[in-house]
């Protein structure tokens, strides 16, 4: 389960994917596909994945264990065939290259008990 929070010993990378409205749907799917793949690697914590409402960007929100299981990932031999169809999909459409960067959890709040009163 993905626990946002600074404390928690996570290493975070956030992917900015820019679609046009009428793809998007199907980077979704693609990437989709790829997020079964990488629960599998050793060091997966979670994955949450926003799609803007007009239709422009995915948002991706990932947590590893640490950064060292992520580079793991990334670079292993091998790499899924899904996810380089994805890179594909993207570059067929004229889609820039997603912006993925690490991230660290500075701060998380919610109202209080007597702030929802």
């Amino acid at each position: 389960m993905m626990t946002i929070a600074p404390d928690r010993p996570v290493y975070t990378v956030v992917t900015l994917f820019a679609t046009q409205p009428e793809n998007q749907e199907t980077f979704l799917s693609a990437f989709k596909l790829s997020i079964q793949g990488m629960k599998k690697h050793p060091g997966f914590v979670a994955a949450c994945v926003h799609r803007s409402l007009d239709g422009r960007t995915i948002l991706n929100y990932l947590q590893w264990r640490s950064q060292a299981d992520f580079e793991t990932f990334v670079h292993r031999p091998g790499r899924s065939a899904r996810e380089h169809e994805f890179l594909e999909l993207m570059a067929a459409q004229g889609q820039e290259p997603p912006d993925r960067r690490p991230y660290e959890v500075v701060f998380t709040t919610e109202p209080s008990e007597e702030e929802g009163q």
